[in-house]
């Protein structure tokens, strides 16, 4: 064993839950306010959703018998290599 790490239960993004619920109950009582507010509830809503995603559903499979296929990719993004024989 080479590191350790301790580990404490809390709730790490309190502050953050606690911004987004004032920014709407803001927006709900003042309408100057709203475009904030939905700003904040989309900010929310779109990071919780990226918690919760399952990254492993994310795979691209394709199934080839050409064997030049293999070592190709028709999606890689800027900056990544392709895997080179």
């Amino acid at each position: 064993m080479y590191t350790t790490i301790k580990y404490q239960s809390g709730k790490i993004l309190a502050w953050f839950v606690d911004e987004v619920k004032d920014a709407s109950r803001m927006g709900d009582t003042d309408k100057e306010k709203a475009i904030f507010a939905e700003v904040l509830k989309l900010l929310g809503n779109s990071s919780y959703g990226k918690m919760i995603e399952a990254l492993e559903r994310h795979t691209n499979v394709s199934y080839t018998k050409d064997e030049k296929k293999l070592w190709t990719s028709h999606y890689v993004q800027p900056g990544l290599k392709t895997l080179q024989k």
